[in-house]
């Protein structure tokens, strides 16, 4: 609805090596993100850090302690801007109108709940996807730094919603829908017939 207009759901993942996913981005672009807050005062932005990122970034020094807590205020200090780490998924997917991901799960569940794209924060160094990991991809639209994120945006809004890649998501994600209870009433049948 019109009340989440202009709400962007930030969701950084966690992994931050190249010896696992490294798909993590947030220490190279948390700077840009508080920028791009405080130059956008008409958007409400969540940030939805994965459960294990901040602690990952301080554990393996990615970021010192403070350093996180110095940035946690400045984020926490502006209007528009908060953290939810407690709502369930769809509770936050219900709030948003777009999602910035760098991470893997909700650059596949974001477009099946909404059925909008996802805007993919690619870190170049990330491991490589499993196929369907490849088919979640592809319906985002896909950007590489957040100087990226107004254009990403503007395609959303103007219905660039990669129907058919969603599609293709849906399917390989969640094949047969509605057909599940009959499938398992056929093999029941089938079984006790044999």
């Amino acid at each position: 609805g019109e009340r989440a207009n202009k709400t962007l759901l930030w969701a950084p993942h966690h992994s931050y090596s190249e010896h696992w996913l490294n798909f993590g981005n947030f220490a190279e672009v948390k700077e840009e993100m508080l920028e791009w807050a405080g130059a956008h005062a008409d958007w409400k932005i969540i940030l939805r850090p994965h459960p294990f990122l901040f602690g990952t970034l301080t554990d393996r020094k990615v970021l010192s302690a403070s350093e996180l807590e110095s940035w946690l205020n400045w984020w926490n200090s502006l209007a528009n801007t908060s953290i939810d780490v407690s709502s369930s998924s769809a509770q936050i997917f219900a709030q948003a109108s777009h999602i910035l991901t760098d991470g893997i799960s909700y650059l596949a569940e974001w477009p099946l709940a909404v059925g909008k794209p996802a805007i993919f924060l690619e870190n170049p160094g990330h491991w490589e996807f499993s196929p369907l990991g490849e088919l979640a991809a592809a319906t985002a639209h896909r950007i590489s730094m957040i100087g990226e994120l107004d254009a990403a945006i503007a395609m959303i809004d103007m219905n660039e919603n990669r129907v058919l890649e969603i599609a293709e998501l849906h399917a390989a994600a969640l094949p047969n829908p509605g057909r599940t209870a009959n499938r398992i009433v056929e093999v029941v049948i089938a079984d006790f017939e044999s």
